[in-house]
Protein backbone atom coordinates (compact mmCIF):
# COMPACT_ATOMS: atom_id res chain seq x y z
CA UNK A 1 0.00 0.00 0.00
CA UNK A 2 2.78 2.21 1.01
CA UNK A 3 4.24 1.62 -2.76
CA UNK A 4 1.20 2.91 -4.48
CA UNK A 5 1.03 6.02 -2.26
CA UNK A 6 4.57 6.94 -3.10
CA UNK A 7 4.08 5.92 -6.23
CA UNK A 8 1.01 8.24 -7.17
CA UNK A 9 2.36 10.87 -5.20
CA UNK A 10 5.59 10.90 -7.32
CA UNK A 11 3.44 10.82 -10.55
CA UNK A 12 1.21 14.11 -9.08
CA UNK A 13 4.78 15.67 -8.69
CA UNK A 14 5.51 15.09 -11.88
CA UNK A 15 2.80 16.09 -13.54
CA UNK A 16 2.87 19.53 -11.61
CA UNK A 17 6.21 20.06 -12.57
CA UNK A 18 6.03 19.06 -16.00
CA UNK A 19 3.73 21.69 -17.06
CA UNK A 20 6.44 24.90 -17.75
CA UNK A 21 4.23 26.48 -20.17
CA UNK A 22 2.99 29.64 -20.61
CA UNK A 23 1.52 31.52 -23.51
CA UNK A 24 3.61 32.97 -26.41
CA UNK A 25 4.41 36.49 -26.19
CA UNK A 26 3.85 39.01 -29.37
CA UNK A 27 6.79 39.26 -31.51
CA UNK A 28 8.62 37.31 -34.53
CA UNK A 29 8.81 33.16 -33.97
CA UNK A 30 11.11 30.89 -36.62
CA UNK A 31 9.92 27.02 -36.47
CA UNK A 32 12.31 24.48 -36.30
CA UNK A 33 10.91 20.57 -36.46
CA UNK A 34 12.09 17.85 -34.22
CA UNK A 35 14.66 15.87 -36.50
CA UNK A 36 11.66 13.26 -37.34
CA UNK A 37 10.34 15.92 -39.35
CA UNK A 38 12.89 17.77 -40.89
CA UNK A 39 11.39 17.62 -44.75
CA UNK A 40 8.23 19.16 -43.17
CA UNK A 41 7.68 22.93 -45.25
CA UNK A 42 9.33 25.58 -42.76
CA UNK A 43 7.45 28.33 -41.68
CA UNK A 44 7.48 31.86 -39.51
CA UNK A 45 4.85 33.95 -38.00
CA UNK A 46 4.15 36.75 -35.99
CA UNK A 47 1.94 37.01 -32.91
CA UNK A 48 -0.03 40.60 -32.45
CA UNK A 49 -3.04 40.35 -29.83
CA UNK A 50 -5.27 37.72 -31.07
CA UNK A 51 -3.99 37.64 -34.79
CA UNK A 52 -1.57 34.85 -36.31
CA UNK A 53 0.52 36.11 -39.40
CA UNK A 54 1.47 33.03 -41.13
CA UNK A 55 4.56 33.60 -43.09
CA UNK A 56 5.27 30.40 -45.72
CA UNK A 57 7.04 30.56 -48.95
CA UNK A 58 6.64 33.80 -50.24
CA UNK A 59 2.60 34.44 -48.69
CA UNK A 60 1.55 35.85 -45.66
CA UNK A 61 -1.82 34.99 -44.32
CA UNK A 62 -3.60 36.92 -41.40
CA UNK A 63 -5.31 34.29 -38.97
CA UNK A 64 -7.04 34.77 -35.62
CA UNK A 65 -4.92 32.49 -32.49
CA UNK A 66 -7.59 31.19 -29.97
CA UNK A 67 -5.70 30.38 -26.70
CA UNK A 68 -7.45 27.01 -24.79
CA UNK A 69 -5.03 27.71 -21.89
CA UNK A 70 -1.14 28.84 -21.28
CA UNK A 71 -0.03 25.70 -22.96
CA UNK A 72 -2.35 25.59 -25.75
CA UNK A 73 -3.97 27.18 -28.69
CA UNK A 74 -5.25 26.68 -31.75
CA UNK A 75 -5.10 28.81 -35.13
CA UNK A 76 -7.84 29.89 -36.92
CA UNK A 77 -8.42 29.75 -40.35
CA UNK A 78 -5.93 27.46 -41.76
CA UNK A 79 -7.46 25.83 -44.78
CA UNK A 80 -6.34 22.47 -46.66
CA UNK A 81 -3.65 21.98 -49.12
CA UNK A 82 -4.86 22.25 -52.28
CA UNK A 83 -2.25 19.18 -53.94
CA UNK A 84 -3.57 15.99 -53.98
CA UNK A 85 -4.01 14.44 -50.55
CA UNK A 86 -3.49 10.40 -49.74
CA UNK A 87 -6.57 9.17 -47.42
CA UNK A 88 -4.87 9.58 -44.72
CA UNK A 89 -4.24 13.37 -44.73
CA UNK A 90 -7.38 14.00 -45.57
CA UNK A 91 -8.80 12.79 -42.69
CA UNK A 92 -6.65 15.58 -40.44
CA UNK A 93 -8.11 18.03 -42.56
CA UNK A 94 -11.79 17.04 -42.12
CA UNK A 95 -12.48 15.62 -38.66
CA UNK A 96 -11.39 17.60 -35.39
CA UNK A 97 -9.42 20.75 -35.08
CA UNK A 98 -5.09 20.42 -34.44
CA UNK A 99 -3.56 22.64 -32.02
CA UNK A 100 0.01 23.32 -30.70
CA UNK A 101 0.50 22.07 -27.41
CA UNK A 102 3.44 23.94 -25.39
CA UNK A 103 5.63 21.99 -23.02
CA UNK A 104 8.29 23.53 -22.17
CA UNK A 105 9.85 27.55 -22.35
CA UNK A 106 13.63 27.82 -22.35
CA UNK A 107 14.54 31.59 -22.50
CA UNK A 108 13.04 32.60 -26.30
CA UNK A 109 13.07 28.59 -27.36
CA UNK A 110 9.54 27.38 -26.92
CA UNK A 111 9.00 23.36 -27.51
CA UNK A 112 6.21 22.11 -28.95
CA UNK A 113 3.65 19.29 -30.27
CA UNK A 114 1.23 19.84 -32.95
CA UNK A 115 -1.53 17.34 -32.28
CA UNK A 116 -4.47 16.16 -33.93
CA UNK A 117 -6.20 15.30 -30.07
CA UNK A 118 -4.54 14.41 -26.79
CA UNK A 119 -3.07 10.67 -29.32
CA UNK A 120 -2.47 11.57 -32.01
CA UNK A 121 0.92 13.52 -32.97
CA UNK A 122 1.40 15.71 -36.60
CA UNK A 123 4.90 17.07 -35.62
CA UNK A 124 7.10 18.74 -33.15
CA UNK A 125 9.55 21.22 -32.87
CA UNK A 126 10.44 24.64 -31.06
CA UNK A 127 9.71 27.95 -31.62
CA UNK A 128 12.04 30.38 -31.83
CA UNK A 129 11.62 34.17 -30.72
CA UNK A 130 13.37 36.28 -33.36
CA UNK A 131 14.45 39.95 -33.22
CA UNK A 132 13.25 41.13 -36.33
Amino acid sequence: MKKIIVILTIFSLLSFVSNDCKKLNDGNYKVEYDPMFEKYPSFSFIIKDHEFILKQHDSISNLKIEWLSNCAFRVIGFTQPKEPLSDFQKGFYSSGKPYYEITKVQNDTTYFIFRKNLHIQIYSGKFIRTKN
